[in-house]
C-alpha cells in the first residue's frame, strides 16, 4: 500500500469511518436502492444474458459490456404498458427493464468493467415483488388467502354433501355457519369435535377421509403463513403496548446496574406483557361470549365460570369440545378463534424466548465492560501472534463472542475467499484485468473461426 493510501486511510479512522464501517456503509446503501421487479422481468433478464453467453462460448455468469446496450435496443422496441393496467398499480415491464438496463451501464462504467456478470448484477441490485398489486401487502395478501380459505370451505363441504360439517337439518344459514365455523376451528387448530367430517350417518367414505385430511393440511398452512404474515405487520397492540412498559420501566436506569438486576427488571416487564396479553383476550372471549347468549335469548346459558373454561380452552388451543355451540356462538367464534389463538399463541412463543433473550444480555452486557487485556488480544488476534488487534480481526470476533456468527458461518466464507483469491491469498483488481483479456483474445478467436 503506498504511503499516502495509508495516510488517507488514517485519517478516515480519526474521523470515525473505518475500513469496515465503510463495507457495512456501503453493503447496506445498496441494498435500500436495489430496483424492484416482477419475475417475468428477471425471467427475460437472465434467459437473454445466459442466451448471448451461451451463443459466445464464454462463462455463463458474464458477457461483455457492449451486450447490455444492445439488449436495451431490443428493449425499447417493445410496446408501453396498456395506462389502465399502470393506474391498477401493475408494473410497466418496458419502464422497468429499462431502469434495470441503465443501472447495469451505470455500475460496469463505474468500475470500468469490459466484463457484465449480469447473475450477480441480478442478485445484488434487483429485488423481486409479485406480479399482482394486491399481493404486495402482506396484510393485503393474508387477508385475500383467509378470505379465499373461507370461501371455499362451505363450498366444498356443502357441495359434496358433508353432513358432518354443512348439515342438512337446518336452513341455509345454519349450513354456512357451521361450514365456516369449521374452516376456523381447523385453521386455528382447536378442534372441538363437534363438527368433523366423520359425524354423518353411516361410515365415512375413503374419499371423504382423504377430503378432511388435505383440509387439515391446507388449514394448517394458511394460518401459518396467511395469518402471521398479517398479524406481525398490522396487527400487534399488544406487542406495541408491552414495547411501551419496557421503554417506562428503562427511563432513569442505572447504566451501570447490575447484571442480575437488569435480568430481573427484563423478565418482570416481559411477563407482565405476556400476561397482559394472555388475560386481555381471555376476558375478550368471556364478555363476549356472555353477549352473544344475552342476544340469543336461550335458556341454556354458561356461568361465568364455565365462560372462563371454555375461553382458556379455546385461546390455548386445547379445545376439549365438551361444551354444546349454537350458531350465535359459532358467528363470534368464526372471527374470535383464529385471532386469539394467534396473538395468544405469540405470547406463548415470547415466554418460550425469554431464556434466549436473557442469554443475549449475558453477552452484550459481559462484551460492553470488556477493556483491553492480554486475555483479549490472546482471544480475538489472528495466527500471527503479533500483540496486536486490526479492526478486520476486532470485528470478526466481536460477532463470535456476540453468538452473532460461528465457525459454521466463517469457514464456507473463507473457502469461498480461498477458491477466488488462489496462491497469492488476495483478491486484486489486476487478476480481473488479465482474466477479461484472456476471454476477450478467445472471443476474438471464436469471431475469426
Amino acid at each position: 500500500m503506498a504511503k499516502n493510501e495509508k495516510t488517507d486511510n488514517m485519517e478516515t479512522v480519526s474521523k470515525g469511518n473505518s475500513e469496515v464501517e465503510e463495507i457495512a456503509r456501503k453493503f447496506e446503501e445498496r441494498l435500500n436502492s436495489r430496483i424492484v421487479i416482477t419475475m417475468d422481468v428477471r425471467k427475460r433478464f437472465l434467459l437473454h444474458f445466459r442466451g448471448v453467453a451461451k451463443e459466445l462460448n464464454s462463462y455463463r455468469n458474464k458477457v461483455p459490456v457492449t451486450e447490455i446496450n444492445k439488449f436495451r435496443i431490443l428493449v425499447e422496441k417493445d410496446k408501453d404498458a396498456f395506462g389502465l393496467f399502470v393506474a391498477l398499480g401493475f408494473r410497466d415491464k418496458k419502464k422497468v427493464m429499462l431502469t434495470v438496463l441503465d443501472k447495469a451501464i451505470e455500475v460496469c462504467s463505474d468500475i470500468n468493467a469490459k466484463q457484465f456478470h449480469y447473475r450477480d448484477f441480478n442478485f445484488d441490485y434487483t429485488v423481486l415483488e409479485p406480479s399482482l398489486p394486491f399481493l404486495r401487502s402482506p396484510i393485503v395478501s393474508s387477508s385475500f388467502a383467509i378470505l379465499l380459505f373461507y370461501v371455499v370451505s362451505p363450498i366444498v363441504f356443502c357441495f359434496l354433501d358433508i353432513e358432518g360439517v354443512c348439515p342438512k337439518d337446518g336452513s341455509t344459514g345454519h349450513a354456512l355457519v357451521s361450514a365456516l365455523y369449521f374452516a376456523s376451528t381447523t385453521m386455528s387448530t382447536v378442534g372441538y369435535g363437534d363438527l368433523t367430517v366423520f359425524n354423518i350417518e353411516g361410515d365415512p367414505t375413503p374419499w371423504t377421509i382423504l377430503l378432511g385430511t388435505v383440509y387439515m393440511i391446507v388449514a394448517v398452512c394458511v394460518g401459518a403463513t396467511a395469518l402471521s404474515a398479517g398479524f406481525n405487520n398490522a396487527f400487534t397492540p399488544f406487542i406495541t403496548l408491552s414495547q411501551t412498559i419496557c421503554d417506562k420501566f428503562q427511563v432513569g436506569k442505572d447504566e451501570h446496574e447490575l447484571l442480575y438486576k437488569r435480568i430481573k427488571r427484563v423478565k418482570r416487564v416481559k411477563m407482565l406483557g405476556i400476561l397482559m396479553q394472555f388475560v386481555t383476550l381471555n376476558v375478550i372471549g368471556i364478555l363476549l361470549s356472555q353477549f352473544c347468549f344475552f342476544m340469543s335469548g336461550n335458556d341454556n346459558k354458561w356461568n361465568w365460570m364455565t365462560t372462563l373454561y371454555w375461553a382458556v380452552q379455546t385461546t390455548t388451543t386445547i379445545g376439549y369440545g365438551d361444551l354444546p355451540m349454537n350458531d350465535e356462538m359459532r358467528w363470534f367464534q368464526i372471527f374470535y378463534l383464529v385471532i386469539s389463538t394467534f396473538l395468544v399463541g405469540d405470547a406463548i412463543g415470547k415466554f418460550a424466548d425469554l431464556e434466549d433473550e436473557i442469554q443475549h444480555i449475558r453477552l452484550v452486557w459481559a462484551y460492553e465492560r470488556r477493556e483491553v487485556s492480554r486475555a483479549m488480544i490472546e482471544q480475538f488476534q489472528a495466527y500471527e501472534h503479533d500483540g496486536k488487534i486490526d479492526q478486520y480481526e476486532f470485528v470478526v470476533a466481536s460477532l463470535l463472542s456476540l453468538n452473532k456468527i460461528s465457525s459454521k458461518d466463517v469457514n464456507p466464507i473463507m473457502k469461498k475467499f480461498r477458491k477466488l483469491a488462489g496462491v497469492d491469498n488476495e483478491i486484486g483488481i489486476e487478476d480481473i484485468d488479465e482474466m477479461e483479456e484472456d476471454i476477450e483474445d478467445m472471443d476474438d478467436m471464436h469471431s475469426v473461426y
